[in-house]
């Protein structure tokens, strides 16, 4: 049968051409021929249709056609220098196993589907090892790779890559909960008057009583399906379905006060509950010491909006929206080394979206506090000499391109 299809073939390419050089009503083709084509020519394209679903069937990911995570690439580039490790990780290594050394104590003493702690360590019912599962975590937040292209990377079949990446994912918050330093909450009284005199340096002394910047961003967000959760979360100005991030930095890059919420806010409104945190800590004070805004936010005892008509001066102006690009530099950090916001966040798992948000902001002050990562550190770490070694940021973000 395969020599007559051959034959068919050439046959049928002999007519194209000859089709394409002569006239349409000077062309013909002999019944001979069509006949050809209904009795093999389409019966064999039947044949070859059903072998590819076959094999399409047949080719679904199985154990023994990956390998163990233990002996898969991940593993290996676990075995790399610092330069590798801020390139994969964000971090340098020996801060990748410092975060490894509790994340590895709640991986093998909590349970992947229950969540809640097992009576023993589930070391050797595991496929992951603790520091390819932490590995697993960063490399989700630090890129836009789709699950199903990373899953061989770590040795995991498709099935499994979710059920660990959620497990990791919770992990890692816990995790991160317990350090001081990774908290984004909004700083204390003695804290912001650090900051304020950092910003004082920072100006030449025109502008006082500010200890960082506020600005918002709009992170992308799965259509739904949900006319009321599609509404909700409509970006009129994007013109599309979105969230809202506003962050608070201080001049290290580090996020002190941050919130998220639909779309369709404006960043003064997602910005009101830190706001009111802000007053809170500086209740009993009267001379507040407030951030810096652009014109979404209000002006107010804790928010300084930096337009012309509440500054002193062109020269006052200047400066204070100096300080105010410090937030857009700290949001541009975060979406540089936290490349997963980029992907649109699920509209049908908010637990998913909360937790996704949080390790970002989490991870990126466990960045800049512990490990001295970030590019406002390294712009402004001569002025904060006292609080961290200048020696220790030599480098900004990194992007990998993923």
């Amino acid at each position: 049968m395969r020599d007559d299809f051959l034959e068919i073939c050439v046959n049928f390419q002999i007519y194209v051409h000859r089709i394409h050089r002569m006239d349409s009503e000077d062309s013909d083709i002999d019944d001979g021929f069509l006949n050809d084509v209904r009795d093999i020519y389409i019966p064999y394209l039947r044949l070859i249709s059903s072998e590819v679903s076959k094999n399409r069937i047949q080719s679904k990911p199985k154990r023994e056609n990956f390998k163990l995570p233990k002996d898969s690439a991940m593993a290996y580039v676990l075995r790399g220098d610092d330069a590798l490790y801020r390139y994969m990780f964000r971090m340098r290594k020996r801060y990748f196993y410092q975060l490894l050394s509790p994340f590895t104590v709640k991986w093998q003493r909590i349970g992947i589907t229950s969540g809640a702690p097992l009576k023993r360590s589930s070391l050797r019912r595991r496929q992951l090892t603790p520091n390819i599962a932490l590995a697993l975590v960063l490399r989700y937040l630090a890129t836009t790779t789709e699950s199903s292209d990373a899953c061989a990377a770590f040795g995991l079949l498709p099935s499994t890559f979710s059920k660990y990446l959620r497990h990791g994912l919770k992990i890692l918050n816990e995790v991160l909960l317990e350090i001081p330093e990774a908290s984004f909450q909004v700083p204390h009284r003695s804290d912001m008057e650090y900051y304020s005199s950092v910003v004082d340096e920072l100006s030449n002394g025109f502008v006082k009583n500010v200890w960082g910047a506020v600005d918002g961003i709009v992170l992308d967000f799965e259509s739904s399906s949900d006319p009321i959760i599609e509404g909700n979360n409509y970006n009129g100005y994007k013109k599309k379905a979105a969230k809202k991030l506003v962050c608070g930095f201080a001049p290290d890059g580090s996020i002190c006060g941050a919130a998220w919420g639909d779309g369709s806010r404006g960043d003064s409104l997602v910005w009101a509950p830190i706001q009111m945190q802000l007053r809170v800590v500086q209740v009993h004070k009267t001379d507040k010491i407030r951030v810096v805004g652009d014109s979404a936010f209000k002006h107010s005892d804790v928010c300084f909006r930096a337009v012309f008509t509440n500054a002193d001066s062109r020269q006052h102006l200047h400066m204070c929206r100096r300080i105010r690009n410090f937030s857009e530099i700290g949001l541009g950090s975060i979406s540089r080394s936290m490349r997963r916001l980029k992907c649109s966040l699920p509209s049908d798992d908010d637990t998913m979206v909360d937790l996704v948000i949080e390790l970002c902001l989490r991870l990126t002050n466990y960045r800049v506090r512990v490990a001295h990562e970030g590019q406002l550190m390294r712009m402004n770490r001569s002025s904060m000499s006292d609080r961290y070694e200048s020696t220790s940021c030599d480098t900004g973000d990194e992007d990998d391109g993923n």
